[in-house]
């Protein structure tokens, strides 16, 4: 399943109170995150990936991504189990003229369930059986 979020930065967003935005996803696997960072961006927007307040793209702590006409590709395999499957983008801005907008997307391989067949059908095999 793919996942797609536009998230625009304003002008003048201090590292100190940066803006947030919350991609809900579905419990699986992040198999691939795509970060796409538009010409005219010159490095001055920065944009982080959190899950529970705690950083998960960049893996480094107090890192961010930034950058100009290039777009960062992650290849991962990251478990969402247990609470909400979100992350949060989190982003700054030095710019004091342009709000800067990231495209950001997720790959998650859905988490696998057991297939449980129905009571009826449960019984008609264990009648055949017998």
């Amino acid at each position: 399943m793919d996942y797609h979020a536009s998230f625009t930065v304003p002008k003048e967003t201090s590292k100190g109170t940066p803006v947030t935005q919350e991609l809900r996803l579905v419990a699986g696997t992040i198999t691939r995150v795509r970060i796409a960072i538009p010409a005219g961006h010159h490095g001055l927007a920065h944009l982080r990936i959190l899950r529970y307040g705690s950083h998960l793209y960049p893996t480094t702590r107090g890192a961010y991504y930034q950058g100009d006409d290039e777009v960062i590709v992650i290849d991962d395999h990251y478990v969402i189990d247990g609470g909400p499957p979100e992350v949060v983008l989190e982003g700054y801005n030095t710019d004091d003229t342009y709000a800067h907008t990231f495209e950001v997307s997720f790959t998650v391989r859905p988490e696998e369930r057991p297939l449980v067949l129905p009571l009826v059908v449960s019984r008609v095999l264990a009648e055949l059986q017998e």
